[in-house]
């Protein structure tokens, strides 16, 4: 799947809770206009609480940071969107995410 392939390019580990997690709000975001709905929205898929959810996709950001993966999300749209002296936030993370062109994602 092209979602799998795109978070494990990132550095985005597919044994925590947030692959999973991000996945969901990637589907969801398009229906839903605020974080915290989505946060909601995944927290009931998996019945859990929106915190662990924010929590969990805000540690594989950090980690996927921490481990220089996170700047490969440029290569993704051509141009520098990655910034190592500004963390990046859960909602610019999946915003990005969301705006990926097709012709981009690995198969």
């Amino acid at each position: 799947m092209r979602t799998d392939s795109l978070l494990l390019s990132l550095g985005i580990l597919p044994n925590k809770a947030a692959f999973g997690y991000i996945k969901a709000a990637l589907k969801i975001n398009t229906e839903c206009s605020l974080m915290n709905q989505v946060y909601d929205s995944v927290a009931k898929l998996y019945s859990t609480t929106s915190h662990i959810v924010y929590d969990a996709i805000r540690r594989a950001i950090s980690f996927a940071d921490s481990c220089g993966k996170l700047k490969n999300i440029d290569g993704y749209f051509g141009v520098k969107v990655y910034d190592e002296n500004h963390p990046m936030t859960n909602s610019e993370f999946l915003s990005l995410l969301k705006i990926i062109p097709d012709e981009k994602l690995i198969a």
